[in-house]
C-alpha cells in the first residue's frame, strides 16, 4: 500500500483509544478517547490526542500527544501508535503507549 495516496482514508475519520498509563507513584489512570481529524503530513497523516486520564488516587492528568504515522493493517484499514507523557500532577507523570483502534 501506497502511504502517500491520501484517497484510502477518509479524510475526516477519527480513532477511539483505550488504554492505560504506565504505574508511577504506585498507581495508574485509565484513558478513554477519541482523536483528531487528520493531520495531513509527509507520509500520510497523524493524529492529536488530547484528554484527561480518569481520576485516580485523587487527581488526574492531562494527555496532548501526537500519534505516528498510520499503520497499515488490511482493507485499507490502519491504525496509529501513540507514545508520550502526561502532565505533571501531584508529584509526578506518566508514560502512555497505547495504540489506536481500528480506522
Amino acid at each position: 500500500m501506497n502511504n502517500n495516496n491520501f484517497n484510502y482514508f477518509n479524510d475526516t475519520h477519527t480513532h477511539e483509544l483505550l488504554g492505560n498509563t504506565t504505574i508511577d507513584d504506585k498507581h495508574n489512570h485509565r484513558i478513554a478517547l477519541i482523536s483528531s481529524k487528520p493531520i495531513v503530513v509527509s507520509g500520510g497523516h497523524i493524529h492529536e490526542v488530547a484528554s484527561n486520564t480518569g481520576y485516580d488516587d485523587g487527581h488526574i492528568h492531562q494527555i496532548r500527544i501526537r500519534s505516528g504515522l498510520q499503520i497499515p493493517i488490511t482493507n485499507n484499514k490502519h491504525i496509529h501508535l501513540v507514545s508520550g507523557r502526561t502532565t505533571l500532577d501531584n508529584g509526578h507523570i506518566h508514560n502512555v503507549e497505547i495504540a489506536s483502534l481500528l480506522e
